[in-house]
C-alpha cells in the first residue's frame, strides 16, 4: 500500500512540477511548442507506479500546417557499392530495422565487416565472411540505433559508417 501511495504521490508531484515549468522563449521569436503530460491508467507492475508519458506534438508552420521537413524518418533500406577506391557512399543512414546491401562492383574480392579489424566484434553478424566476388552482395539488418563503423577486411584502410536512427 505504501508503494502504491508513493507512486501516486510521485506522479502528482511530477505533474505539479511539470505544470510549473516552462521553456523560456525569445520574445522576438514566436513559438507554438507545447508539451503534453499524460498520466496513463496502466500501472508499471514491477514498481506498482502509474505510467507517465511526455509527448511533443508535431511541429507546425505559421499557418498551423504540420511541418514534416524536420521529422522525416530514416529509410528502411540502403545500398552501398564496393569499388576499387572504397565504399560508395561511405556514410549512410537507415532506420532501426533497416537493411543495408553491399554489392561488389570491383573485380577484386572485398569483405565488408564491422570494426574493429581484424576481429570484427563490434556488431555480431556484420561480416561478409569469405568475401564477395564481383557482382555478389551481402545484406545486414540493423536492429538497434547507433553509429556503426565498418571496413573492408581485405583492404582495411577502406572504411565506412552506417548511422541507425
Amino acid at each position: 500500500m505504501y508503494l502504491r501511495f508513493l507512486g501516486i504521490a510521485t506522479a502528482a508531484a511530477l505533474l505539479t512540477v511539470g505544470a510549473a515549468c516552462s521553456k523560456p522563449t525569445n520574445s522576438n521569436t514566436p513559438t507554438n511548442e507545447q508539451q503534453t503530460v499524460t498520466v496513463n491508467t496502466s500501472v508499471d507492475t514491477n514498481a506498482n507506479l502509474p505510467v507517465i508519458e511526455l509527448t511533443n506534438p508535431p511541429a507546425t508552420d505559421q499557418s498551423g500546417n504540420t511541418n514534416l521537413s524536420g521529422g522525416t524518418s530514416a529509410p528502411s533500406s540502403a545500398s552501398v557499392s564496393i569499388t576499387s577506391s572504397g565504399f560508395s557512399p561511405a556514410t549512410l543512414t537507415v532506420g532501426v530495422g533497416g537493411t543495408v546491401t553491399w554489392t561488389n562492383s570491383d573485380s577484386a574480392r572485398h569483405q565488408p565487416a564491422t570494426d574493429p579489424h581484424p576481429t570484427h566484434t563490434g556488431l555480431a553478424g556484420f561480416d561478409a565472411i569469405g568475401g564477395l566476388s564481383q557482382g555478389e552482395t551481402f545484406q545486414f539488418t540493423f536492429t538497434r540505433a547507433g553509429t556503426f563503423p565498418y571496413h573492408d577486411h581485405t583492404f582495411p584502410l577502406r572504411q565506412g559508417t552506417v548511422i541507425v536512427q
